[in-house]
């Protein structure tokens, strides 16, 4: 049987930066236990930042844009996106999305959770989520949107931006560098 689409993952190209300089060495922002980073949104304000990519991810999974791409999410009046600036320069922007949760169905997508952690919660290991389904049956909007499963990469975890199938449409004509990849969420 034929799935309908639902909306996209938004993913992109590594950038080779790490966005938690100050997290190797402050033994505040990690759990005591397994050495995960404990604040999900934590950003480093100090990294010496350049990319040819326009969109683009950490080696912890953290999303940064150039100044086109914060323009055009801007431009098109997606309000539940913020920006910060990755240093002084204000060429490059970390990107988050505010408070637009989906329900990924865990089950469905085969989505295990390994070995957490007795004192903070993370688990060692997130296994599955090859194929993603939602548990709302209706087609995403317009928008972006954040997980509620959070995914590990490095020393941290984050959710995985998704977007609705209109917005996937909108940024494959802008041809962004570097995001070049949509899996599909059912």
């Amino acid at each position: 049987m034929k799935q309908d689409i639902k909306g996209r993952i938004v993913m992109g190209s590594s950038n080779k930066h790490h966005a938690l300089q100050e997290f190797f060495d402050n033994n505040r922002l990690k759990c005591d236990e397994c050495g995960c980073l404990l604040d999900p949104y934590y950003r480093s304000l100090r990294i010496d930042f350049k990319s040819k990519f326009e969109f683009s991810y950490t080696y912890e999974g953290v999303a940064i844009v150039n100044q086109r791409f914060k323009d055009f999410i801007q431009t098109e009046g997606y309000n539940n996106v913020i920006f910060f600036p990755v240093n002084e320069k204000n060429e490059f922007f970390y990107f988050h999305v505010l408070n637009n949760y989906i329900e990924i169905n865990k089950e469905k997508s085969g989505i295990v959770y390994e070995d957490l952690c007795k004192t903070c919660n993370y688990p060692s290991e997130i296994i599955g989520g090859f194929e993603i389904y939602l548990k709302q049956v209706d087609p995403l909007i317009d928008r972006f949107y954040t997980t509620d499963v959070y995914w590990r990469t490095h020393y941290s975890y984050r959710p995985w931006v998704v977007i609705g199938n209109e917005t996937h449409r909108k940024l494959k004509m802008q041809k962004f560098k570097g995001l070049d990849m949509f899996a599909k969420v059912y």
